[in-house]
Formats: structure tokens, sequence, C-alpha cells
């Protein structure tokens, strides 16, 4: 009788802890954005959750493209995904006055 491979909990542990690396930089960056920019006023009720919500929709679709692709592929891909994380999160995050925190981070910077 022939058996198929398991892919039990070493796998979905696995795909979980590469979950939470592939979000840790995105939490990292709200987090200093809270710091930093805290006039987000009642849109932070709306927009930290759909951010992270749509950063784990990205995340899940970088697990589901590196599943059954190359490895050579897989490294660019999750560097994109972060990317794209890290670009979610700047662009959604709200400012309750003042200019979008793009301009207020260019301006701290230069």
């Amino acid at each position: 009788m022939r058996e198929f491979p398991r892919r039990g909990m070493n796998s979905l542990f696995l795909r979980f802890l590469l979950m939470i690396f592939a979000l840790a930089p995105s939490i990292i960056l709200l987090y200093l954005l809270l710091h930093l920019y805290p006039h987000t006023g009642l849109g932070r009720i709306i927009t930290v959750p759909s951010t992270f919500f749509i950063n784990c929709l990205l995340i899940l679709l970088g697990i589901i493209m590196t599943a059954k692709g190359k490895k050579k592929h897989s490294v660019y891909v999750w560097l994109m995904i972060i990317f794209l994380t890290l670009i979610v999160t700047i662009l959604g995050y709200p400012q309750d006055y003042g200019s979008h925190v793009i301009y207020k981070i260019w301006e701290d910077i230069f």
C-alpha cells in the first residue's frame, strides 16, 4: 500500500514562523510610525487593522507563490513581498492634520 508524504505540524509550524518573520518589519515600522507621528485621530481604528490584514494577504500570496517555485526565485519574491508590506504600511498610515507621513518623513530626514 502506498503512503502519502505527511506535511503535518512541521510544515504548518514553518509556514507560521515564516508569516511572523515576514510581518516583523511591517509591525516594527507601524510601531515606529505610531510613536513618531501619533496624531492619527480616529483613522487609526480603521487603518491599522486593515493594513495588518492587507499585509497578511500579501504574505500568504508569497507563501503560495514560493511553495512550488524555485529557491532562486523565492528570495526575490520574498524581498518584493516585504518591500510591498512596508510600502502598504507607510501609505496606509493616517494623519489627522498636516501633510501625509511620507512628506513629514522626508522633511525630518532632509
